[in-house]
C-alpha cells in the first residue's frame, strides 16, 4: 500500500440483511484490525473507508439505526460510504428518496463523513441537501445499486462486458445511448437546449459529447458538484432546487416531446421537485462534514477479538 501511492483503503464488509446482523460486529472489528495494522506499520496517514451496504428499509427503523450508529461510533474508520439496495437516480422514487435523506441526516449522527455510492444523478441533491458529504460515480454507469445483482445467479446469456458508454444529458441529468442521442440531436432545438456548450469540455458542441461521453460526463459531473460546494451550506439545498432542478424539469418536458424514452425522467425529475420543495420549507437541512478524504482524527481503540 505505501509502494501503491494509495491514500486510503477500503475495509472489507458485508452486504447486511439488518442493523442486527452478525456480520456487523465482525466488520466492525476488522476495521479496527486494520487500523492498527497500518499504524503499525507507519501507515498513520492513510485513511479507512468502511462501506455499509443494506436494504433501504433498515435505516427507517429506529432500533435498528440506533445500533448502527452506536458500532459505526466506536469503529475507528474516518469514513462511512452508504451504499443503500434498492437505490439510485433510476429508483429514487419520492419516499425513497425523502427516507435516505432523513435517515442520513440521522447516520450523521456517527461523527464520520458520508459518502454516497452508487447514487448517481440523484447523488448531487444529496450532497445540496446535506444528506451526504461526498459522493462516488462510475464514468456514464453504475446510477443505482441493487443488491438482487449479487445474490441472484447470474444469467448465462449476459454478456461478460461492460456496456457502451451512454451520453451525459447534463441539462437534464439524464442519458440516452449514443444511438438515442444521435437521434434527438437532429432536431437543432435539442442541440441548442441539452448540447454542451463548454469548449473546453466539448470542442463541436454535441459532437464532443458522442466522441467523449466518458470525458463530457466526468467534466460535467465535477462541474455539478463543484458548483453546489461554491454555494453556502445553507443556501446549497434552495439553489439546487430553483436554479438547478426546476429548469431541469421543465426543459425535460421538451426534451420528452422529441425523444419518448425521456418521459420517465420529465416524471422523475417533476417527483424530485415536490419532495426537495417540501423538504426546504420544512426548515433548514443540516450541514455535513465534507467528506475530503483524509483522517478524521477519530481515536485508534485497541482492536477487540471478533467472537
Amino acid at each position: 500500500m505505501a509502494d501503491g501511492g494509495f491514500s486510503a483503503v477500503l475495509a472489507p464488509t458485508h452486504l447486511l440483511s439488518s442493523g442486527r446482523d452478525a456480520f456487523f460486529g465482525a466488520d466492525c472489528a476488522v476495521a479496527g484490525f486494520l487500523r492498527h495494522e497500518l499504524d503499525r506499520r507507519g501507515l498513520t496517514d492513510r485513511s479507512v473507508f468502511y462501506p455499509l451496504a443494506l436494504p433501504t428499509v433498515v435505516l427507517r427503523d429506529r432500533a435498528q439505526l440506533t445500533l448502527l450508529i452506536e458500532g459505526l461510533r466506536a469503529t475507528p474508520v474516518d469514513a462511512v460510504w452508504l451504499r443503500l439496495s434498492p437505490f439510485g437516480t433510476s429508483t429514487s422514487g419520492p419516499i425513497a428518496l425523502r427516507h435516505y435523506i432523513e435517515s442520513a441526516w440521522q447516520l450523521q449522527r456517527i461523527g464520520r463523513p458520508l459518502v454516497g455510492e452508487r447514487t448517481g444523478t440523484v447523488g448531487v441533491a444529496l450532497l445540496a441537501f446535506g444528506a451526504v458529504g461526498g459522493i462516488e460515480s462510475g464514468i456514464t454507469l453504475g446510477e443505482r445499486f441493487d443488491a438482487q445483482s449479487l445474490t441472484r445467479p447470474r444469467d448465462p446469456r449476459a454478456t461478460p462486458f461492460s456496456p457502451p458508454p451512454r451520453v451525459y444529458l447534463h441539462e437534464i441529468g439524464a442519458f440516452l445511448s449514443r444511438q438515442s442521442a444521435e437521434t434527438l440531436f437532429q432536431s437543432r432545438q435539442m442541440i441548442a437546449a441539452l448540447g454542451c456548450r463548454d469548449a473546453r469540455c466539448c470542442r463541436g458542441g454535441t459532437d464532443g459529447m458522442l466522441k467523449n461521453p466518458r470525458r463530457h460526463f466526468v467534466l460535467r459531473r465535477t462541474a455539478e458538484v463543484d458548483r453546489i460546494g461554491g454555494v453556502a451550506p445553507d443556501a446549497r439545498a434552495t439553489v439546487y432546487l430553483h436554479d438547478v432542478l426546476a429548469p431541469a424539469a421543465l426543459l425535460s418536458v421538451r426534451a420528452a416531446r422529441v425523444a419518448p424514452e425521456l418521459l420517465t425522467v420529465q416524471r422523475r425529475l417533476e417527483a424530485w421537485h415536490l419532495t426537495l420543495d417540501a423538504i426546504v420549507r420544512a426548515g433548514p437541512c443540516p450541514v455535513p462534514l465534507a467528506a475530503l478524504g483524509q483522517r478524521s482524527g477519530v481515536t485508534n481503540p485497541k482492536p477487540q477479538a471478533m467472537n
